[in-house]
């Protein structure tokens, strides 16, 4: 089996699990950054986030929802990110879409994660919120107007 996530939904790997529903699974990293960091992943294999159904986002969202508030009670952190990639320029490692659940605590060692500069221009952010403000109109009129 090519992907860790699928071996471990399959009971052909190891993992500390910690919940789990008919569709998703949530279990602690090999290497976790902070005391608590979770993985909630599908369990059948889509590569990343993009590549989601509705339903899905569905599912997914009520495990991270679950696990983060039971985090909260269990390890009391101070803060809290959820964190996804697609694609290895994002810098996603195993091509199998998952959420990380990282409690945070101040000076966890976790570090920023957002550089201190804007990387984009305003001239750019213009323009692509016009872009996306014409096409999510479109797709909202065909939704509405199915033929």
């Amino acid at each position: 089996m090519d992907c860790p996530f699928c071996a471990i939904v399959e009971k052909l790997e190891p993992a500390e699990i910690v919940y789990e529903t008919a569709t998703t699974l949530a279990f602690f990293p090999k290497e976790g950054t902070t005391n608590g960091h979770t993985l909630v992943i599908p369990k059948q294999h889509v590569p990343n986030f993009l590549e989601l159904h509705s339903v899905q986002w569905l599912e997914l969202g009520d495990t991270i929802h679950t696990v983060s508030g039971a985090l909260r009670e269990v390890v009391e952190p101070k803060g809290m990110n959820l964190i996804t990639s697609a694609g290895e320029v994002a810098t996603q490692t195993i091509m199998h879409v998952h959420f990380h659940v990282v409690p945070r605590w101040k000076h966890d060692g976790f570090g920023d994660l957002w550089p201190n500069q804007n990387l984009s221009t305003q001239a750019e952010r213009k323009a692509v919120a016009e872009a996306l403000r014409s096409k999510l109109n479109k797709e909202a009129l065909a939704d509405r107007n199915p033929q």
